[in-house]
C-alpha cells in the first residue's frame, strides 16, 4: 500500500485516537489522526503536559487506545523489532557491558544473538572496540545515547520512535548527535517519529513538525519543512531562523 500521494509504502495510522487514564474522566489525548509512511521524519511540539510521550506510546503499541484505531498497514511492522523506541534515558541496564546491553532486543524475541551485527551497529554509530566491555557508568551521555541507539536498530526496524533522545546532552552534542541521526535514517531507511522540546531540533530532523495543544492533546496543526538537504549551513540561516520563530509564535497562541 502506497500514501495518499502515491509514494512511500505506509507503515501505521492512527484514527480518531482518544486516551484517557483510570480515574480522570476527560481524555489525554483526543481525536489524534496520524499517517506514517516509510523514511518519512516527523517531528512532535507542543506544552508541557499535551501527551506528547503517551501519543509516542500509543504509535508504539505499549498504550492501548479508549477510542480510534491503531492501523498496521504492512505485515513486517507487526513483528517484534519492527517498531523501536528511544527515550530520553538510554535505559542500559547498568550491570550489563556495551556488548550484553546490545543483545538484549534478541533475547527478547528469542532470537540468537547476532554478535557481528551488534559490532558494525557499534561501529556506525560511533562506539569503538575499546568500549564494548565497558559499563553505561563508564560511558559518556553521548556515548550512552549511541549505545541506546544501535541497540534499536539491531533488529532492523521500519519505525523509529524517540522520546526526547537528546535532552540530557549539552546543545554542542545534541547538533553532533542530531546530524549523526540524519546519516543513520538515511543510511537505514527507517521512518522516525520524533518528540522534543527542542522547536529547533524539531526543525531540523523533520519533514513534517506536528503541533499540539493541550487538555485535551489534540494535533492543531500540521508544518511542512521545506527543505531537503539538513547540514549546519542551515542552522545558521534566516530561513530557518524564521521558521523556528514561527512555529514558536503559533504554539504560544495556541496555549
Amino acid at each position: 500500500m502506497t500514501d495518499e500521494a502515491g509514494g512511500s509504502k505506509l507503515l501505521l495510522e492512527l484514527r480518531g485516537i482518544d486516551v484517557r487514564f483510570k480515574n480522570n474522566a476527560a481524555n489525554t489525548l483526543q481525536g489524534i489522526d496520524l499517517s506514517i509512511s516509510a523514511g518519512e521524519s516527523f517531528g512532535i511540539v507542543g506544552p508541557s503536559g499535551c501527551g506528547k510521550s503517551t501519543l509516542l506510546r500509543v504509535i508504539a503499541g505499549l498504550l492501548p487506545e479508549n477510542a480510534g484505531q491503531r492501523i498496521l498497514h504492512q505485515p513486517e511492522i507487526a513483528n517484534p523489532g519492527r517498531i523501536a523506541m528511544v527515550f530520553q534515558d538510554a535505559r542500559l541496564l547498568p550491570w550489563r557491558t556495551v556488548l550484553s546491553n546490545m543483545a538484549i532486543p534478541f533475547e527478547l524475541v528469542n532470537q540468537p544473538v547476532n554478535r557481528e551485527k551488534i559490532e558494525w551497529l557499534l561501529n556506525k554509530t560511533g562506539i569503538s572496540p575499546a568500549d564494548y566491555e565497558k559499563y553505561p557508568t563508564q560511558l559518556s551521555g553521548g556515548m550512552k545515547m549511541r549505545v541506546a541507539v544501535a541497540r534499536s536498530l539491531v533488529l532492523d526496524p521500519e519505525l523509529l520512535l524517540l522520546d526526547e533522545p537528546f535532552a540530557a546532552v549539552d546543545d554542542f552534542l545534541r547538533e553532533q548527535l542530531n546530524d549523526e541521526l540524519i546519516g543513520w535514517q538515511q543510511e537505514f531507511g527507517f521512518a522516525t517519529v520524533l518528540v522534543t522540546h527542542h522547536l529547533g531540533e524539531a526543525v531540523f530532523l523533520s519533514q513534517k513538525v506536528k503541533l499540539m495543544s493541550a487538555h485535551p492533546g489534540q494535533i492543531v496543526e500540521e508544518v511542512t519543512i521545506p527543505w531537503t538537504t539538513r547540514n549546519e549551513a542551515l542552522r545558521e540561516s534566516s530561513e530557518y531562523v524564521s521558521l523556528v520563530a514561527e512555529i514558536k509564535h503559533r504554539l504560544r497562541k495556541k496555549q
